[in-house]
This record gives C-alpha cells, structure tokens and sequence, in this order.
C-alpha cells in the first residue's frame, strides 16, 4: 500500500493526476483492509486522494473526502493542530 501511494504521488507531481487518483484509490484500499479506517495511516491516505480531487478540480469529490478525514481523526483523537490543514482545505 505504501508503495502504491508513493508511486501515486509521482504521478501526481508529474502532473497526471488522473492516474495518480487511480492508484491512490486502489493504496487506500490495500490501507483499510490491512489497518482499518480509523488509523493515522488511512487518514493520511484519505487526505492525499482529496487533495488529488481538488487539484482536478473535483470540488464535491474533495470536500467529502476531507469531511470524511476530519471526522475520522477525531474518531482516533487526532491532535486539532493536525487537522488545521485539513480544515484550511475546506475553507
């Protein structure tokens, strides 16, 4: 899974972020059957797919994704510090 991602964030560097969302769907769901969703590790997944949806400009797909972040991290007491990106995102 972490793999994935990481050659997810290639993609997205490089600018194709189409393939990059499709890979960073398919490490996210190698993250929930290995930890659960309500681990950092998910989190952290979730919050990359919705910055990937945003910089598409798929504004809807995005800001249900970061809700879905927010909440899942204060479901595992996440710092609120930690979520302040997460909340600028969605301002």
């Amino acid at each position: 899974a972490k793999t994935l991602g990481s050659i997810a964030k290639l993609y997205f560097d490089k600018g194709d972020v189409s393939q990059a969302i499709e890979l960073q769907t398919e490490a996210l769901s190698a993250i929930e059957k290995q930890v659960g969703k309500a681990h950092p590790q998910y989190v952290a997944g979730i919050t990359n797919l919705a910055n990937m949806n945003f910089k598409q400009e798929k504004y809807k797909e995005a800001e249900l994704l970061y809700q879905e972040a927010i909440k899942l991290k204060r479901e595992i007491k996440e710092d609120e510090v930690k979520m302040f990106g997460i909340l600028q995102s969605l301002a």
